[in-house]
This record gives C-alpha cells, structure tokens and sequence, in this order.
C-alpha cells in the first residue's frame, strides 16, 4: 500500500514526504503526512478483522495536532467500510479508489 501511496502522490505532482510516527512510549502509525489543509494519518492492517485498539496511535496524534487538523484512515483485508471512533476504515481496494478519486489526500 505504501507503494501506492508514493504512486498516486508522485502522479498527482504532490509534493508530501510520508513518515512513520511513533510516540516516546511505543504508540505508533504507519503513514502520515502533512498536506495544504492538515495532517492525513493511515493505520494498515494485513488482516479481515479491524479492532478498535489499532486506533490507538492515530487517537494520538489527534490529541497532539489537534483534531480538526488530522483526517485518519485505517486500512484491512476486510470487505466492509467501517467507522470507529472518528476512523474511517476502508477494504483496500475500497481506500485505493477512494485515494485516485482525490478523497483521501487533497
């Protein structure tokens, strides 16, 4: 997926570093990047079952950056669009098409 992510940032001529975050004690996301218009957080899970405790690290950074200047994404094998605790969750097919439709990162 982070392949992807570069892909889709690298054709649409935006010019945002991703980085993996991690706070002092442990809690971590896998992708995040600072936009024109806020920070986008993007937690990935190789499995078909999302448990709220993925959530943790990007809850983190809302707490941090604040949260109406971070847009957080989980992603999974699953086949169903979730929401938990202001998380929107997406299969990744789901995400992919949602990324190349300009909803994700703008």
């Amino acid at each position: 997926m982070l392949h992807e992510i570069r892909a889709y940032l690298h054709y649409t001529e935006l010019d945002y570093p991703l980085y993996f975050w991690r706070s002092p004690n442990g809690v971590e996301v896998d992708i995040l990047l600072e936009t024109s218009k806020g920070f986008v957080a993007i937690e990935l899970k190789n499995g078909n079952r999302w448990d709220k405790r993925f959530n943790r690290g990007m809850h983190r950074l809302a707490d941090e950056f604040g949260k109406n200047k971070i847009k957080c994404f989980g992603v999974f094998t699953g086949d169903r669009t979730l929401t938990i605790d202001d998380v929107r969750i997406y299969p990744a097919l789901d995400f992919l098409k949602r990324l190349w439709g300009g909803e994700i990162i703008c």
